[in-house]
């Protein structure tokens, strides 16, 4: 896969102030940009536009994106999580909503083979099963990552007139019963109300990449930004 990101504009890496809580409420706009929030320590369950909030009902820390999807349970135990802010005049915005993952799957895919990953990204429309409107990891959207099949990265989009902001989810860890612990069994929308079955239908839908994770993750800033400047 021949990569054309290199000749686009650089994309610096802003840390933000904000915690897990606070970060989906930034205001988009600015110039192109990779947004980092505060470390993650206690877990933050993080749930979509529109899922309904009695879907989970555990004691966790709970806050929404503004954009689709099932839940996300976030902690740097969990996963690693940027957005990448993309402004309507940079070269990268596309109109199309279907296309315009392409640039950043294809980077986050060639950064996955340079360290041997067999990784795939998914083209065409969301690829949806019984668990997907639940936990964001169960389903398949453009642009998202997976390792034999089983997704590795989530990426979500939220757009305005200004641009497009990416939400990027790099797994370490995917373990189903985390989510499961914290959610509703006895809601009647579930797939199954059974703990075990459920964590048997979900346990191939995703992996995490553990062994090197930041060092990957360290890859895939450098890809991005072509080791630009960090502001704070």
């Amino acid at each position: 896969m021949n990569s054309h990101f290199s000749a686009q504009p650089t994309l610096d890496v802003v840390r933000t102030d904000a915690s897990t809580v606070d970060f989906h409420a930034l205001e988009l706009g600015g110039a192109p940009a990779i947004w980092l929030p505060q470390p993650c320590r206690e877990p933050v369950l993080v749930l979509g536009s529109s899922q309904p909030a009695e879907h989970y009902s555990g004691a966790t820390t709970t806050t929404r994106r503004r954009s689709g999807g099932g839940a996300v349970l976030v902690s740097d135990e969990q996963l690693s999580w940027f957005d990448v802010w993309i402004p309507t005049s940079d070269p990268r915005h596309v109109n199309d909503v279907s296309r315009s993952f392409d640039w950043l799957g294809q980077s986050l895919c060639e950064s996955f083979a340079d360290f041997g990953f067999d990784a795939s990204m998914h083209q065409g429309a969301m690829v949806n099963s019984p668990w997907s409107s639940i936990i964001c990891f169960a389903g398949l959207g453009p642009g998202e990552i997976t390792i034999d099949g089983r997704k590795v990265v989530g990426i979500s989009q939220r757009r305005n007139r200004s641009g497009a902001r990416f939400q990027v989810a790099i797994l370490k860890q995917w373990r189903p019963s985390d989510y499961l612990d914290l959610l509703d069994m006895s809601h009647n929308g579930l797939p199954t109300n059974d703990f075990s079955v459920a964590v048997d239908q979900l346990a191939s839908a995703a992996v995490g990449v553990t062994d090197r994770h930041h060092e990957l993750v360290a890859h895939i800033m450098d890809k991005l930004t072509g080791s630009g400047p960090v502001r704070r």
